[in-house]
C-alpha cells in the first residue's frame, strides 16, 4: 500500500519552532502553507497530502470538507 510519514526534528529552543519535513511514498513532499505543531499535535495541509498520494481532491465550502478521491477510494476530512 501507500504511505504517508513524516519527521520532526527534536529542537532544544522551547521559542524556536522545528522545521517539520514529510514524505509521500518515499518522495518529499511540499506544502503551500507550512505544517505545524499545535498541542502535540502535528497538523499538514491535506490537500497536499492526498495529492502526494495521486488522489484527486475537492472542497465543499459548506460542509468545510476535503474529499480526496482515488479509483474506489474515498476520505473526507471535515
Amino acid at each position: 500500500g501507500r504511505t504517508f510519514e513524516r519527521t520532526i526534528p527534536i529542537s532544544k529552543y522551547a521559542d524556536n519552532e522545528p522545521e517539520i519535513s514529510a514524505t509521500a511514498n518515499g518522495a518529499p513532499a511540499s506544502f503551500d502553507q507550512k505544517p505545524i505543531t499545535y498541542h502535540s499535535r502535528t497538523m499538514v495541509p491535506m490537500r497536499a497530502v492526498f495529492e502526494a498520494l495521486g488522489s484527486s481532491v475537492s472542497w465543499d465550502g459548506s460542509e468545510q470538507s476535503a474529499t480526496g478521491t482515488k479509483g474506489t477510494d474515498t476520505v473526507t476530512v471535515s
